[in-house]
């Protein structure tokens, strides 16, 4: 970033002002790391989709916060319990209220692997963050990253400097924070 507020490089995220982040989608609007969230952030106006990654069961990449399902989800247990169909079959606007005060229970909001998120936002920017602390997690994700349409540009981050490490071996090309 030039002192004057614009971006420096090349790629979609160049040019003056500021980046927008979705943050789990529009999390405060819908159910949080969803298609819904992330098509709603997009229509306000959103520059960049952030999401969460944890695996399922199978080791496939799934768009997911917590590490347990209750907090968002009609399901019981860790993510890492249950296999990607079944992760897919539950309900993740069960337990969310707008604040409008509607319910999402029933309104079609699902866990979807990586690469669904990745096909259906090709040209727009993602951020992903890698929340399981464990190389099996940054090879799904890094996978996922190879099989991907479009050009936008993805970065990925983790709080856990181990699991970057690995990632910045295993898709040197891919910009981490």
């Amino acid at each position: 970033m030039r002192a004057d507020g614009t971006r420096t490089g090349a790629g979609p995220l160049t040019g003056a002002g500021p980046l927008i982040y979705a943050h789990r989608g529009s999390a405060r609007l819908a159910p949080e790391n969803t298609a819904l969230a992330f098509d709603l952030a997009l229509r306000l106006g959103a520059d960049v989709l952030e999401t969460d990654v944890r695996l399922s069961r199978d080791g496939v990449a799934m768009v997911v916060h917590d590490a347990r399902l209750e907090r968002t989800t009609d399901g019981r247990g860790r993510v890492r319990e249950h296999t990607a169909v079944r992760l897919g079959a539950l309900d993740a606007g069960a337990r969310f209220v707008d604040p409008e005060g509607r319910a999402w229970r029933g309104r079609g909001a699902r866990i979807e692997p990586l690469d669904t998120l990745l096909e259906r936002y090709p040209d727009t920017p993602v951020n992903i963050d890698i929340k399981d602390a464990d190389g099996a997690a940054v090879d799904a994700v890094a996978a996922s990253l190879e099989r991907r349409p479009g050009t936008a540009t993805v970065t990925v981050g983790s709080f856990h400097e181990r699991v970057l490490r690995r990632f910045r071996e295993r898709a040197p090309e891919v910009p981490t924070a």
